[in-house]
Formats: C-alpha cells, structure tokens, sequence
C-alpha cells in the first residue's frame, strides 16, 4: 500500500502531529522497526513542511515522552531531523494512556499519525475513535518488520518478551510457524477493519 500525502499539499495551514512509537519492541528487526519509523517520520515530516504545514513530534512507549518543538517552514527540517535521530527505544506499549497524554498537551486540531507496531491491546482503539470526534484526521501506520512476519527459528527457541522480559521456551515446527503467521496476518487484518469502520485511515508498512 501507498501512503498518500494530498492532506498536506492544502494550501491553508494544518497541524500534522506524528505519535511515534518508542517503546522497547520498537528495537527489534533487522533493519529495526524504531530506524523504519525513523526514516518514515522524516520522509513524511519534509512533505508536509514542504507544503506549509506545522509538524510536532510525539515520543511515546508507556507514556508521552517529552515532544519536540513546532517545526513549521522547511528551514527547520535540520532541526527536526536531529529530534527524531535522537530518539532511543525505551519503555513498554501502552498506546491508551499516550493518547490521552496528547489529548491533554495538545488543544490544536490537525492530522494524527500514528507509527507503531501496535504490539497493545485493542482498547487504544477507542481513544482513537473519541479523539477522531474531536476533529482530528487520524492515520494510523502499522510498522513490522520481516522477522515479525516471518521469523527463522531453530526447533527449540527460548523467546523472551523485549518489554515484560518473560521468557518462554517452545518447540517450533512447521505447524507452529504456519499458525504464528496466520495470529499475525489476523491481528493486521482486524485493525484494518476496526480502523476502516471508524474513518480511521489505516497502512501497514515493513
């Protein structure tokens, strides 16, 4: 899927505020899914301040993190750039509680996107509908990367959790991998369907 941009190439101003997600699952994937999410924030960011609109930067894992400072002409994409370079995965998800920090910082309407593996419960997608009724677009960028799809395991794995740190051991074989990919596809699927029944724009992205 293509993300299009014609919401920035208005010609009146508009708030774009990226919620990007840093939380410690973020780190994994080679490349990671935090340099995925990195490089996608500054690709967007540049279109959109290209095109006269004001950009805010929101780090997030288990709360907001402290967000940049107003980014609006394209002189200031060098200054934007070094914020999102800067940002280190830390932290676990919780996308819930993120929203309404935003919700409490921000009064301005604009344009959410949301970068995140989603790797939460689906109870955010309710502060995502309360918020898109206050008059925000909302575009949510689901990010996985291929080990997240499809990951090469040897037949005894230890996996330990990157954000609760559990660990578990399992035996893997083909039946395990095929119902694996069938719980991912299936996790990607319904947040598409719940996205696309609330007006909630939805991509996925590896």
């Amino acid at each position: 899927e293509k993300l299009y941009v014609k919401e920035f190439s208005k010609e009146e101003e508009n708030n774009i505020f990226f919620l990007m997600d840093i939380s410690k699952s973020m780190s994994l994937g080679e490349p990671s899914k935090l340099l995925f999410a990195k490089h996608l924030a500054c690709a967007l960011g540049f279109i959109a301040l290209s095109s006269g609109n004001r950009n805010v930067i929101f780090p997030f894992s288990d709360k907001m993190q402290q967000p940049s400072s107003l980014f609006n002409n394209e002189n200031n994409f060098p200054k934007m750039l070094g914020f999102i370079s800067s940002i280190k995965a830390d932290g676990r998800t919780n996308i819930s509680e993120s929203i309404s920090n935003f919700c409490n910082i921000t009064k301005e309407k604009g344009m959410l996107i949301i970068i995140s593996d989603l790797f939460d419960d689906m109870k955010c997608l309710k502060h995502l509908i309360t918020v898109s009724s206050r008059g925000y677009q909302i575009c949510v960028i689901h990010v996985l990367s291929p080990q997240d799809i499809k990951p090469v395991f040897g037949e005894n794995v230890i996996l330990e959790d990157s954000e609760t740190l559990e660990v578990k051991k399992i035996f893997v074989d083909n039946k395990v991998l095929d119902e694996y990919e069938k719980t991912v596809n299936d996790f990607c699927e319904k947040w598409r369907n719940l996205c696309g029944g609330h007006n909630i724009k939805y991509f996925f992205a590896t």
